[in-house]
């Protein structure tokens, strides 16, 4: 799912819609959800606790190359495109990949972000959410994988 859509320069409202008995506890029952932000003035990207370590960096804060390092190789390259036209106008845009926990396991990942112009200064500012279901993928079971798992499957 790669997808980006131009918007408005100005925020439009959004009501945020919490059932009662919380929404946010009946999405962790499902997946990992962290937000995240970006600088665009010098790159970096700041990333949640839960985020940064399922992407399998030392650090909370990365460049995009760094953060892209982790998808499956063919998404990079779009990955990066979307990240690029969301530096350059206001806009939305959502991805999914997956990343290599090693040993034949892959976690899915779903991110969903936007950039809006900053009314003070009318900066860009990116900001969005990962979400990581609660459930890994196996390599070996795919069709066509001969990873060194495949031997086990």
């Amino acid at each position: 799912m790669f997808k980006i859509a131009e918007t408005s320069e100005r925020p439009l409202f959004r009501p945020v819609i919490v059932p009662e008995g919380g929404a946010y506890s009946a999405l962790s029952q499902y997946c990992i959800s962290e937000e995240w932000s970006a600088n665009l003035t010098d790159g970096t990207i700041r990333l949640g606790h839960w985020s940064a370590a399922l992407h399998g960096l030392d650090e909370r804060e990365c460049g995009l190359m760094s953060l892209t390092r982790a998808y499956d190789r063919a998404d990079r390259l779009h990955i990066v495109g979307l990240f690029e036209q969301a530096s350059a106008a206001a806009s939305s845009f959502c991805f999914s990949s997956t990343i290599s926990l090693g040993e034949g396991h892959r976690q899915p990942v779903f991110c969903m972000a936007e950039s809006l112009r900053n009314g003070m200064n009318g900066e860009l500012v990116l900001a969005g959410m990962f979400l990581f279901p609660r459930f890994k993928l196996d390599m070996a079971s795919e069709p066509g994988y001969t990873g060194p798992m495949a031997r086990l499957a």
